[in-house]
């Protein structure tokens, strides 16, 4: 029996940048895969509280994290924060996101889909 899937993504606020708002738009496509698969999922954002965010994530007890968080405290320049406490906190979570390379919406999306594990964060793109 699969586990439940937590989405996690950036919390979107109302001067976000297009960028970082579109991830709304990822967050519909991976959950209606998830239905479409029939995996129990749960969505959830990291915001201004990363630390609280990531322990109500901790709290869930999800079997993997998808994670889609391209922003913490409304700055692009802090994605990694995201992989990296999921990383500190030994929760399994996704290192690639939605792959739109085809017709097919979910054309690379879980072939591709690769877990993490603790330790396996080995370089931060800033």
């Amino acid at each position: 029996m699969q586990g439940k899937a937590i989405i996690l993504h950036n919390k979107t606020f109302d001067h976000s940048n297009p960028d970082e708002a579109d991830v709304i738009r990822q967050v519909e496509l991976v959950s209606k895969a998830f239905r479409e698969m029939g995996r129990e999922f749960e969505i959830m954002d990291m915001g201004t509280d990363p630390f609280a965010d990531m322990k109500k994530v901790k709290d869930a007890g999800p079997e993997f994290v998808f994670n889609l968080v391209e922003s913490v405290y409304d700055k692009g320049e802090l994605t990694y924060i995201g992989a990296a406490l999921l990383n500190s906190m030994q929760i399994r979570y996704t290192r690639k996101t939605v792959h739109e390379s085809s017709s097919d919406p979910y054309s690379g999306l879980f072939p591709a889909w690769q877990y993490s594990f603790p330790g396996a964060i080995t370089q931060v793109y800033p």
